[in-house]
Formats: C-alpha cells, structure tokens, sequence
C-alpha cells in the first residue's frame, strides 16, 4: 500500500500534514505502509529548506521536472493518493484538514487488509 503525497514548500497546509505523516509512517510502515512525498518546487533548495523544519521519516522526491506530477495531475497542494497493493489508486485526498486524519488512518487499515481503525487495535 502506497500514499504518494504531492506538497510544495509554499504550501500552507504541508506544513500540517509532515508530523502527521511522519506518525503514519511510524504507525503503518511495519504492516506494509510506503508513503512517498513528492515535492513539486522547481528549486530543491526551497524543499530542503521547508524539510529542515520537519522529522521526516519517509523518502522524499523531488520533481523539479514535473515528471510525475504530469502522470498523476493534482488540483490542488497538497494532494495525496492511497494505491492498493496492485498500484490502483483507491482513494485521493485534495488540500488536507485536521479530520483527514482519521480518514487516513481508517483507509489505510482497509488497504492493509484490517477495517478497524488504529484505536481499535
């Protein structure tokens, strides 16, 4: 199970989701969670500069590019996508909000093959 989450160092609500990304990884990742972020900023000094800030513990890409970003086509920053463990995209967050969270947490649970939401483990 992926989340691929596409963020830019001027996004407002990036700055929200890393801590709470980064508790997801530590959350998920030993059932199978790989969360990917793919930074968008055309100059990865802006990125590393935001990153500073945070303790990131998934892996970072930058898309200077816009490589990816042209494949998956988000309207709006942030945008995330659950895949399923067949690469098919099940669920697409656009813009994140504090009630995502549990909306996270209870989508990834359904991917990794348990429907009960982490406070019920």
């Amino acid at each position: 199970v992926v989340l691929l989450n596409f963020w830019a160092s001027w996004c407002i609500p990036c700055r929200y989701e890393f801590p709470y990304f980064s508790e997801l990884h530590k959350e998920f990742n030993s059932r199978g969670l790989v969360i990917v972020g793919v930074n968008v900023d055309k100059k990865v000094q802006q990125a590393e500069k935001f990153l500073q800030k945070f303790e990131v513990h998934f892996p970072i890409v930058f898309d200077t590019e816009h490589s990816i970003i042209e494949l998956y086509q988000p309207r709006a920053m942030p945008t995330s996508y659950l895949l399923d463990k067949t690469g098919i995209i099940r669920y697409i967050h656009e813009g994140f909000r504090k009630k995502d969270q549990e909306l996270f947490r209870e989508e990834t649970n359904v991917l990794l093959g348990s429907s009960k939401s982490s406070k019920e483990n």
